[in-house]
């Protein structure tokens, strides 16, 4: 939410009005935010321009909506809920929020109050196929996101940082990053960059080894409960001559995020090898159907479903193979 960094397939469309601007960590500092404390895509999103004590804000009255669709595409699990929440924070001034159905017909009516910390607002808890949510007052709050939750199981986050080569953790407030960690109950972290920091002509990447153990130990020592799976780098081709070959720097992002991943203590999954190794996208380029884009860098839908398929086996082999090292004896085969 509420602007999309990227078009995507997704199981829910989000359709922002004009009045919303996406601010980030990452890519060009945003001098107009002058605090730290952004959600866990590392972003904030606002229909007014950023509060300023010098400035009166109670002459204008702004005003922000979003319309939330299902696409009826994708898992069929991501397209039921039972709760929709928003978070925000950094409110100054009430802000009244009305959501409606598909027909326009009211749902809920209420306000947010002033608040500095992270707060979450139920939207519905009742599964529609299409809800309109509008704010308006003297203030925006700084939303994080739309989060739309089972009452169980797993719920998976997929937070694409464009552009950025994971080394954005340490930008945000610590003390906000943990109450992240604590709102959410987070229980495991998939750390997966590395094709940003490709470059042709470098040899050393001792510098990105620390980068990435620094976000890292960052990570564990906010949450020390949670795991984390560094997931290496794919392979990635240019084109030499008639031939794409994998650039020469490929294996040494992986070695240095190995690396990095073994001095942290957390988990390391070799996704360069699992796809083939060395030269190995253009077979997922050309493969029947394609598996992988033609800018020889990126998996298409089908490439994403196989790969991280193979990541779910690894993942599942490790954990039988745990459970039978734990097995006391006497216990009935499982």
């Amino acid at each position: 939410l509420a602007v999309k960094p990227v078009a995507q397939k997704l199981s829910w469309f989000i359709n922002p009005s004009d009045e919303w601007k996406r601010h980030t960590l990452f890519g060009k500092k945003d001098s107009l935010i002058s605090h730290t404390n952004y959600g866990p895509a590392m972003a904030v999103f606002r229909y007014a321009s950023p509060w300023n004590d010098s400035i009166s804000n109670d002459s204008v009255l702004n005003k922000g909506s979003f319309t939330v669709t299902n696409s009826f595409q994708g898992y069929r699990n991501a397209q039921r809920w039972d709760n929709a929440v928003l978070y925000y924070g950094n409110l100054h001034a009430p802000v009244s929020i009305v959501i409606k159905d598909k027909d326009d017909m009211l749902i809920k009516a209420d306000s947010l109050y002033p608040v500095s910390g992270i707060q979450s607002f139920l939207l519905s808890d009742s599964l529609m196929n299409t809800f309109s949510v509008c704010l308006s007052g003297y203030d925006s709050p700084d939303v994080y996101a739309i989060s739309l939750e089972s009452s169980n199981g797993v719920i998976f986050d997929n937070l694409p940082l464009r552009g950025n080569a994971g080394t954005v953790f340490s930008k945000i407030s610590p003390s906000y990053l943990k109450s992240w960690f604590r709102r959410l109950n987070t229980r495991l972290i998939l750390f997966q960059f590395g094709v940003n920091i490709v470059q042709k002509d470098r040899e050393d990447f001792s510098y990105y080894e620390n980068w990435v153990y620094h976000q890292l130990t960052l990570l564990k020592r906010l949450n020390p409960d949670m795991a984390i799976v560094v997931i290496g780098i794919s392979d990635m081709s240019t084109k030499k001559g008639t031939k794409y070959v994998s650039y020469d720097c490929i294996e040494k992002i992986r070695d240095a995020q190995k690396n990095a991943a073994m001095r942290a203590d957390v988990v390391f999954w070799d996704m360069y090898e699992a796809m083939g190794g060395e030269n190995s996208m253009p077979n997922w380029v050309w493969a029947d159907p394609p598996l992988a884009k033609k800018d020889f860098t990126h998996f298409n839908l089908e490439g994403a479903r196989i790969i991280s398929n193979m990541l779910y086996n690894a993942i599942m082999l490790e954990y039988h193979n745990y459970r039978k090292e734990k097995k006391q004896p006497g216990e009935e085969n499982e």
